[in-house]
């Protein structure tokens, strides 16, 4: 009878981020020639079509995951630690680390923004007073970015990347992968930021349930400042976007420094008041299926049956190579693809 694994490989995090891209681009490419047929400016979408079209695109990238998981035998549940029992203290850290990104990374990220706009323009969000679009852009916004972008990222990506890197190289690379998808030049520094700070919560706590709650928040606290507070529809009009002083500049660069202390503490805290050991070291060591093939540690696969020793097996480093290829491969092609779109 096949077993499903519990755990991620690097082919995993290649084959997913490929499919999660290209999900993204092959969309939008339909969803343009749908639009301009029907006459629609795509420049100016009504507000209500943007909050259905963003749900079909998560809709669709949830899809994607679960098809992927299926198709490889992933036990979902077990893969990303929802069985574990939650804790509340880590649960309140992450409602602190999701306030203390916005209010101390908001000036340098204007900063950044600042510079940007030499390269390109930036858009922002804008909400209407209608209570719909308040529940819109929370369910299209939050919540199904908070879920399935956790699935993707630091489920299946970043757990996958530890299978094959050290940790500090997975949480960065998966931090990068992280930014790129959003394929916005104005939201690179700071998506990259919380990239690094989700996969550090997920590392030491092992479970996807931490950083969704840090995701959520973050874009929640995003939303409700831009409804309640007409003054913050548009960051570009709190910054000095055209003219920053060395003051202004050396504030931004502070407060941020500062909010990445208070950062580093809490996940400290967090690594303290978990109970559970690194991804890495909770990984199941043997997870066999029907065909004799087996996993040791999401690293180790063998390519024969356990008693076909006359074979001569794929050596295990040859295997890596193609993996860590396959990887490198897909990282190009998202990176032009990334400056075709987000730069240009």
């Amino acid at each position: 009878m096949t077993q499903f694994r519990s755990f991620y490989k690097l082919n995993d995090s290649s084959m997913m981020y490929g499919v999660t891209i290209g999900v993204s681009l092959v969309f939008s490419f339909f969803l343009g020639f749908i639009l301009v047929g029907f006459g629609v400016d795509i420049l100016n979408i009504p507000e209500w079509l943007s909050y259905i079209l963003n749900a079909v695109l998560y809709l669709l990238f949830l899809g994607a995951f679960l098809i992927y998981s299926k198709i490889g035998k992933i036990d979902i549940i077990k893969a990303n630690e929802f069985n574990k029992k939650i804790n509340f203290g880590i649960v309140g850290i992450c409602v602190a680390i999701s306030v203390i990104c916005i209010l101390f990374f908001n000036s340098f990220i204007g900063l950044v923004d600042s510079g940007l706009e030499y390269i390109k323009p930036s858009s922002t969000i804008t909400l209407s007073g209608a209570w719909w679009a308040v529940i819109g852009a929370i369910i299209t916004m939050t919540v199904m970015p908070a879920i399935i972008e956790e699935f993707i990222f630091r489920g299946v990506i970043f757990k996958g990347l530890l299978s094959r890197f050290k940790p500090a190289a997975a949480i960065v690379l998966s931090a990068l992968m992280f930014a790129l998808f959003h394929f916005e030049i104005h939201q690179f520094v700071y998506q990259f930021i919380l990239g690094i700070v989700f996969a550090c919560i997920v590392y030491y706590t092992g479970s996807i349930v931490y950083s969704m709650i840090v995701h959520f928040f973050n874009n929640f606290i995003v939303i409700m400042a831009v409804y309640f507070s007409p003054l913050l529809s548009n960051i570009e009009e709190m910054l000095p976007t055209d003219v920053w002083s060395a003051v202004d500049i050396v504030l931004a660069i502070g407060l941020a420094l500062v909010g990445a202390g208070i950062i580093i503490g809490l996940i400290i805290a967090i690594k303290k008041l978990s109970k559970s050991k690194s991804v890495t070291e909770s990984a199941p060591e043997t997870v066999s299926i029907s065909d004799g093939t087996s996993d040791l540690s999401g690293e180790k696969v063998a390519d024969g049956l356990a008693e076909s020793s006359v074979k001569t097996a794929q050596p295990e480093t040859v295997r890596q190579q193609h993996n860590t290829t396959g990887f490198v491969v897909v990282m190009v092609v998202v990176g032009l693809l990334w400056i075709l779109f987000a730069v240009v």
